[in-house]
């Protein structure tokens, strides 16, 4: 996250977790510098976005509250906004963002908290920046898991479509390592993100984590984003995202490799199944975590 001037403003919300995609990407294109997100309920999440503190209170509400209400069948969300100074963010970043454990091999963690002394598992280190992918999300923790069960040597040409932080490229790069050490110099891995914040702050945390591991990371669109198909792809983003560029995906797979599509809310499921039917894939497996979905897929010519 960059730093406002002396200080933040915080947006916070609770709303049912069907809309929290929705409000998230509104807080995005309204300028957030980050966002939180934690459980309230099993069944509402809290969301705090964070903006440089020279925005006018009343007029950053009014500003989301008028996006919303152009969307369909969203209801009137409680929003606050509050000043919060640079000290404040400080101490709520240290408390919100611990080491999280992801899939049977990974722990995630922030600079200021390393894991526990000890602990045998891959650690990644991410802080909480204006890139989505800190560990703490389900499909985050989903996609690593899934990772850890499916992927195979064999998938020598890997990509994360809207890879963020970087954090699965990542995880799939110790992976690798860690399993086959002898076999990395052959593998590609690419990343593809058309935020530019969020590029810069994969390529930090790429030289962070793995600066010898050739990761390279491509500041584009999903649609114009052209490469000889991948064996491996992630596709973790936000279903209206996903939905736009099936198509595009399909393209990016080779005939036998593996697409983890996930950012879908287990209500939309059956909506999600019905289109990748449209195409030539088989659906391998459907996975759960929380209110969250992913499908694997193969593509089969």
């Amino acid at each position: 996250m960059s730093q406002g001037t002396g200080g933040w403003i915080m947006v916070e919300s609770r709303v049912p977790v069907e809309f929290e995609e929705m409000l998230c990407a509104v807080m995005v294109e309204q300028g957030s510098l980050g966002m939180e997100i934690s459980d309230s309920r099993s069944d509402h999440r809290q969301i705090r976005a964070f903006f440089d503190a020279p925005a006018s209170l009343p007029d950053l509400l009014e500003a989301i509250r008028a996006e919303l209400r152009h969307l369909p069948a969203v209801p009137d969300f409680p929003l606050t906004a509050s000043f919060v100074p640079e000290q404040d963010w400080v101490v709520l970043s240290r408390h919100s963002f611990r080491p999280t454990l992801a899939g049977d091999h990974f722990v995630i963690h922030p600079s200021w908290e390393m894991p526990p002394a000890g602990m045998e598992r891959i650690s990644i280190q991410i802080d909480p920046e204006q890139a989505f992918g800190t560990g703490t999300h389900e499909t985050t923790r989903l996609c690593i898991r899934l990772m850890e069960e499916i992927y195979k040597p064999g998938f020598s040409r890997c990509l994360d479509a809207g890879c963020g932080s970087g954090i699965l490229l990542l995880a799939l790069a110790k992976w690798i390592r860690h399993r086959w050490p002898g076999q990395r110099k052959s593998f590609t891995l690419d990343g593809v993100e058309v935020d530019a914040v969020s590029v810069d702050v994969a390529r930090r945390n790429i030289r962070i984590n793995a600066p010898e591991i050739p990761i390279s990371i491509h500041h584009q669109s999903l649609e114009e984003f052209s490469a000889a198909p991948y064996d491996f792809v992630f596709a973790n983003m936000l279903s209206e995202i996903l939905r736009r560029n099936l198509g595009r995906l399909h393209g990016l797979l080779r005939p036998s490799g593996r697409l983890v599509l996930t950012g879908i809310l287990d209500s939309e499921a059956a909506l999600f199944r019905q289109q990748l039917a449209e195409f030539a894939w088989r659906i391998d497996g459907e996975y759960f975590a929380g209110e969250w979905c992913a499908f694997v897929m193969q593509r089969e010519r």
